[in-house]
C-alpha cells in the first residue's frame, strides 16, 4: 500500500442546537503550513475552520 499524508481544510457551519454541521467548503494542502495559511482567511467568519490530517491511498485505481 503506497500511503501519503495529506491536510484537508475543512470549514463548517455549527448551528445549534448540536450537532447540526454543515460542510462549506473542504480543499486538500500538501503541508500543514499552506493549510493554516488559508484557514486563517476563514477564522475571520463565523465559522469553524480546520485543518486535519489524513492518510491517502496513491496507488491508481486499477492496483487496489
Amino acid at each position: 500500500m503506497e500511503l501519503i499524508s495529506v491536510w484537508i481544510l475543512s470549514v463548517q457551519l455549527w448551528t445549534y442546537p448540536p450537532p447540526k454541521i454543515a460542510l462549506i467548503y473542504q480543499k486538500e494542502f500538501d503541508t500543514h503550513e499552506a493549510c493554516m495559511r488559508e484557514r486563517a482567511t476563514w477564522d475571520e467568519k463565523k465559522l469553524v475552520a480546520l485543518c486535519l490530517m489524513k492518510a491517502k491511498d496513491v496507488r491508481p485505481v486499477s492496483q487496489r
